[in-house]
């Protein structure tokens, strides 16, 4: 037989016996990285080898910081890695690292010890290193730096991607790295199998992978197929079946081969072979939140089951026995749902906290479904997010109480109605750690600041899941740090002093597409690679608007920020182009209140205040029965030269009314009294008042002073 043409790793510990001292060869490419990629990422390139040669290690340059565990897997596909890197079927996983190695810092050189040698005959191959534990630091590919060659290889570099096996390749890159080998001179055990698990009885073929150096190939194997030590095979390429016992087998399985040149070798893999395996539990939903009734549809995702019991409500019954069950949650909330199987193999179960949100139906259904802050606060550090649901929190944290873009908050308009924008380098903490599938719609108004361009910053982000302009981005947009890749806009943010642009990033999972809209118009559009899934919920920090993270590379050191939306679907065109018309009517608070006996009084309304309606009220709770009251209403809220320095203090007006501030400016006020129930005031909106914003504020004078927080009511048609 002639010898095998074989590249995976065909070299276990109990095959040395064949292999006479050898030197250790090396070929480098360089460590001078001026760019890196995402943790997990992947570095392509084509390598020809010609003389056989073992793979026995490598030194990566991480990105990692020193002594963070690291490590690599090795793929490789036959020919060349051109045109196959979004092909993950087309790749085989051949070698892995073994888990001891510690990151030297970036610019060093981290030594890699495979497991077992990766034998690599003459000819083509390309290769995919996946880092684990780091992103690869690399180099950007120049004309006189991709090739590397000495008299057994030659390498060919390269190209990058953050997510293994997708789109939004970076090209071309130079992977910093030596490849350390010796020439593959003797005989070398090796095989695989397909498949190596299943239920019994199992049918497994079995291929030989053995690779010599001897011009008469392999003349002998001895197959022991079941770990007994007796030899059950004794042809090249067997079939074997192993039956089902009622419980989860395995066997392991061991080659031995003789080519009448060089020692017999021996290549043994434990447990190799597994029957009636313990099933593996895993479940995906569709939609995984929604408006109630939410009706689910469950897909089980398991492997060696054949009985499943689901637990939707997480109060230990069960709901439903069905493979591929559809729940409806007919109340708000979040709920956490389980997953037990059972197969031949045993058991297993996989709980997902928090997985379903249901939410409430709203008035305000004009609003993002997600997150719309309007930055219509006039001072403080709350932040209202005044969308239509309640699965990001109400309120977020801004960094500092001077986070508006514009003084004299009064006069200032922006693209829309409204009474600020978010500047100055201010960020909001949304208390939201994302969660999202499938599809997603993200939109803001812009306004740069600079005249001739601006510097590297985020619009958004978490750390992994962010949007900047700058840097590699250029002076267009880019969102990155997903399963989908890097989603790049094309028109240019940077520039033009003081004037708006509206921009919506939509990732149309159904449509397996990205677009970009600018003001309105398609921008650009990006097939998808993968359907779009973002689960954040392990990060530190949530999402931040207007930085990544907590104020991380804020891009409001540059630019004016307003009207911040998420929505949890795919919007249309026509929809991006309405959203950027106007903000929607809305009531937010701001500021904080001061505790009655009952409590601080809420301030609300009965929904969204549209111009036109006779019906739209103003309400408020927790007031104090049988003590008067009156809503103050203003035109409004913040300090200026005719009126009263806000906020006011009322301690000397209310009885125990220390600490107790009146946040607006007073236009007219309504007396009531307060009854321990909900007051409702009912207020008409014409439409000639559209765009307008007016400021309420309910001051309770019972045994104690009670104030409630500012209303800020957004009049819109």
């Amino acid at each position: 037989m002639k010898k095998t043409l074989f590249f995976a790793a065909a070299l276990a510990m109990g095959s040395l016996g064949s292999v006479t001292a050898q030197t250790t060869l090396s070929l480098s490419t360089l460590f001078a990285s001026n760019n890196a990629g995402s943790l997990g990422g992947m570095v392509y390139y084509d390598i020809k080898v010609t003389n056989a040669v073992r793979i026995v290690a490598f030194d990566v340059n991480y990105s990692a910081v020193v002594n963070t565990a690291v490590g690599i897997n090795v793929f490789t596909v036959s020919g060349t890695s051109v045109g196959k890197e979004t092909n993950k079927s087309a790749w085989k996983l051949v070698g892995k690292d073994n888990g001891k190695a510690k990151a030297a810092g970036r610019g060093s050189k981290t030594k890699i010890t495979l497991v077992a040698p990766i034998i690599l005959t003459p000819g083509s191959y390309g290769i995919a290193l996946e880092a684990v534990g780091s992103g690869h630091a690399y180099t950007n590919g120049t004309a006189t730096n991709t090739s590397y060659k000495d008299k057994n290889i030659a390498l060919t570099l390269g190209k990058a991607s953050n997510v293994p096996f997708t789109a939004n390749l970076f090209s071309p890159r130079v992977w910093n790295g030596t490849i350390f080998y010796t020439l593959a001179k003797g005989l070398f055990a090796g095989f695989d199998a397909s498949p190596t698990a299943g239920s019994g009885p199992l049918k497994v073929q079995f291929k030989d992978g053995t690779f010599t150096s001897s011009t008469g190939g392999v003349k002998t194997w001895a197959w022991d197929l079941d770990g007994n030590g007796t030899v059950d095979s004794k042809l090249q390429n067997p079939v074997w079946t192993y039956k089902s016992v009622g419980k989860t087998a395995q066997y392991t399985v061991s080659l031995t081969v003789t080519d009448g040149v060089n020692p017999s070798s021996k290549k043994t893999e434990k447990n190799f072979i597994t029957v009636d395996p313990q099933p593996t539990v895993d479940f995906t939903a569709t939609p995984v939140f929604g408006n109630s009734p939410l009706i689910v549809k469950f897909t089980d995702k398991s492997v060696g089951a054949n009985k499943w019991a689901w637990d939707f409500n997480n109060d230990g019954t069960v709901d439903s026995t069905r493979q591929h069950p559809a729940y409806p949650f007919v109340r708000p909330g979040s709920y956490t749902v389980t997953l037990s199987v059972t197969g031949v193999g045993g058991k297993a179960s996989v709980t997902k906290k928090d997985f379903i949100t249901a939410v409430g139906a709203t008035s305000n259904k004009g609003s993002a479904d997600m997150l719309q802050y309007q930055f219509n606060e006039v001072r403080g550090t709350k932040v209202a997010n005044s969308s239509s649901s309640t699965m990001i929190p109400p309120f977020g944290s801004a960094n500092t109480s001077r986070w508006m873009a514009d003084a004299g908050r009064s006069a200032y308009k922006g693209p829309e109605a409204g009474a600020g924008a978010l500047g100055t380098g201010g960020a909001i903490a949304t208390g939201w750690k994302p969660k999202v599938n499938s599809s997603m719609t993200i939109e803001w108004w812009l306004r740069n600041r600079s005249a001739t361009g601006s510097s590297f910053g985020y619009f958004f982000g978490n750390g992994t899941f962010r949007c900047f302009t700058g840097g590699v981005a250029g002076n267009t947009l880019w969102f990155r740090g997903t399963n989908i890749g890097d989603i790049k806009a094309s028109t240019s943010v940077q520039g033009n002093k003081g004037k708006w642009m509206h921009v919506a990033l939509v990732i149309d999972g159904k449509g397996k597409k990205a677009l970009w809209y600018v003001n309105g118009k398609l921008d650009s559009s990006t097939p998808l690679s993968a359907a779009f899934s973002y689960n954040g919920s392990a990060l530190t920090n949530g999402l931040s608007v207007g930085a990544n993270g907590s104020t991380t590379g804020s891009a409001t050191g540059f630019y004016d920020m307003d009207d911040f939306r998420m929505y949890s679907g795919a919007r249309t065109a026509a929809q991006v182009a309405a959203d950027m018309l106007r903000e929607n009517p809305t009531t937010s608070t701001f500021d904080t209140g001061c505790a009655g006996t009952l409590g601080t009084p809420l301030i609300g309304a009965n929904g969204a205040p549209q111009t036109g309606s006779a019906s739209f009220a103003v309400t408020v709770d927790k007031t104090e029965n049988g003590r008067p009251g009156v809503l103050v209403i203003g035109g409004a809220a913040k300090k200026f030269a005719n009126a009263i320095n806000l906020p006011f203090s009322l301690a000397g007006l209310l009885s125990n009314g220390a600490g107790c501030n009146l946040s607006v400016d007073v236009a007219l006020a309504f007396g009531a009294v307060g009854n321990g129930g909900k007051l409702t005031f009912p207020v008409p909106i014409p439409l000639s008042i559209s765009g307008s914003h007016v400021y309420m504020q309910w001051i309770g004078f019972g045994s104690k002073g009670a104030v409630s927080a500012g209303l800020d009511v957004n009049m819109q048609k």
